[in-house]
């Protein structure tokens, strides 16, 4: 299974982390072994509505017409 994640600039962390804690720990939790997820964001930094920013991924695909950043998950 692969997840899509896309955070933008003004994103809550709350927002970010109600959804992507409980699909992550699928994988990590042993039901589904084989999910994989992608970060996408539209600029290389996003800064949430707290302040908090997150630097562009180590790797970009270009998506439709807009460049996006993307992360994989750490190796388990």
């Amino acid at each position: 299974m692969r997840l899509a994640f896309v955070v933008y600039n003004g994103l809550t962390l709350l927002d970010f982390a109600g959804v992507f804690d409980p699909l992550t720990r699928l994988r990590t939790m042993g039901f589904v072994p084989n999910l994989e997820y992608d970060i996408y964001a539209r600029e290389e930094r996003v800064r949430s509505s707290e302040g908090a920013s997150n630097t562009s991924p180590a790797r970009s695909r270009a998506i439709g017409s807009s460049r996006m950043a993307t992360r994989s998950p750490p190796e388990a």
